[in-house]
């Protein structure tokens, strides 16, 4: 609930066509399922196993976008990084389980999920 509650949720825009997650997403139960908010300021793509994913970081609005993992087995979260919105960026999960992948526009200043964000 955190992660839904740290984000606007209700805009996200299921990412079928591959236009932001471009590379890498697999198919059947180790499919990478990302959306996109209405405006492009958030990504989130669910992880279900360890695997690379390419990442078209143009499709995400803004100069910057910071990262985040969530760990949706016990709710914490560690920054990945921040990025320009060019190009294109390789992802992998810490480790084998699943996780969630954010990228955020990084003048929104949005928080790890398990902080409280200001919405």
């Amino acid at each position: 609930r955190a992660l839904f509650e740290s984000r606007d949720w209700t805009s996200l825009v299921p990412d079928q066509a591959h236009k932001v997650v471009t590379a890498g997403y697999g198919s059947g139960d180790d499919y990478v399922a990302a959306a996109r908010t209405g405006n492009g300021a958030t990504v989130i793509a669910y992880f279900p196993s360890q695997k690379m994913v390419t990442v078209d970081m143009s499709a995400i609005t803004g100069t910057k976008v910071n990262a985040f993992w969530y760990n949706p087995r016990d709710g914490s979260s560690q920054q990945q990084g921040s990025y320009p919105t060019t190009g294109y960026r390789q992802f992998t999960p810490p480790d084998k389980d699943d996780w969630v992948l954010l990228l955020d526009n990084a003048s929104l200043s949005l928080t790890a999920p398990e902080t409280t964000n200001d919405r």
